[in-house]
């Protein structure tokens, strides 16, 4: 468990290890920041399969919460990740990669001693707190504010599910 997380919070860093501050301009977009790193493997097919990696190449600005390898190391979560990535279930992968991404640029800063509901890209609303520890649904926020060209990345502990996919949802 300590090496599992050890190596979660490695890969967290990695992704944001070299990204821009807020006063450096970022060179590098949403989709080519998370692929060049190790560590979010799982979710760069996802979103490769869905033609998100293009829209985070060359639209924007977006939020994007990225679940590291790790979070898919639950047996039901890699399971059902592994079902949704069979061509059949296109739309249904689609809508869970959608729920991980937000219109507009979210720093931080901007959400910390705040609560939101925000409407992800698969219309779908997501509470995002920053109160405390920062939370993204049911999720720990491991790393904040990898700032690309077209937006702001987060890395999360879990991958979260939509209520439009109740068979998705841990009991």
């Amino acid at each position: 468990m300590l090496r599992r997380t050890f190596m979660a919070a490695a890969a967290a860093a990695s992704l944001l290890a070299g990204t821009a501050s807020a006063q450096e301009t970022p060179t590098m977009n949403a989709f080519d920041m998370i692929a060049e790193k190790e560590g979010f493997m799982n979710f760069v097919k996802a979103l490769q399969a869905t033609g998100y990696d293009e829209k985070l190449r060359t639209e924007g600005p977006f939020t994007v919460f990225v679940p590291n390898d790790e979070a898919f190391d639950d047996p039901d979560v890699e399971a059902a990740f592994n079902e949704l990535m069979l061509p059949a279930n296109l739309d249904k992968l689609t809508s869970l990669v959608g729920y991980h991404i937000i219109p507009g640029a979210y720093t931080l800063e901007e959400l910390r001693n705040k609560e939101v509901q925000f409407e992800t890209m698969n219309g779908e609303m997501l509470r995002v707190e920053g109160v405390d520890e920062a939370r993204v649904g049911d999720a720990a926020v491991l790393a904040a504010d990898g700032i690309a060209t077209n937006g702001v990345i987060y890395v999360i502990d879990a991958v979260q599910m939509p209520m439009s996919m109740p068979m998705m949802k841990k009991n």
